[in-house]
């Protein structure tokens, strides 16, 4: 039995898309490795992470929300970067650590503003000499 005149074009249909599409992934994996030094896969894991913490923080409008998760999506790339810089890890270690730094982020940023002053006091004051509160 051979193949239809239909079945001929929808092969190569398919053939074409597939080929778009990994033309397309290869773009915008040179494009994230370029860009914030880390493979696609990490930059995705990042965006998860963001996207994710966004559902547990309090709302915010849009344009506030949309630059917050990108500053977030960054500073997860840019922690498995400097991470990968010190240790030669996988690719998926890699994206999982941005998405720890870029879910966790958004979270733990405010304690952190919050209790550094007394952090920095007491660390401070134990060089200086001097016993801080705790």
């Amino acid at each position: 039995m051979t193949p239809s005149g239909g079945d001929q074009v929808a092969s190569a249909v398919a053939g074409a898309a597939t080929t778009g599409v990994a033309a397309w992934l290869s773009v915008a994996g040179d494009v994230a490795v370029h860009l914030l030094g880390v493979p696609l896969p990490v930059v995705v894991a990042a965006i998860a992470g963001a996207l994710l913490a966004r559902v547990y923080l309090p709302a915010l409008l849009f344009a506030a929300a949309f630059g917050r998760s990108i500053v977030w999506i960054i500073a997860g790339c840019v922690t498995a970067q400097g991470i990968s810089s010190i240790a030669t890890l996988p690719v998926g270690v890699l994206g999982l650590i941005a998405l720890l730094a870029s879910g966790l982020g958004p979270k733990l940023w405010p304690v952190l503003v919050e209790t550094a002053p007394q952090l920095l006091k007491s660390w401070l004051s134990k060089i200086g000499g001097k016993e801080g509160s705790p």
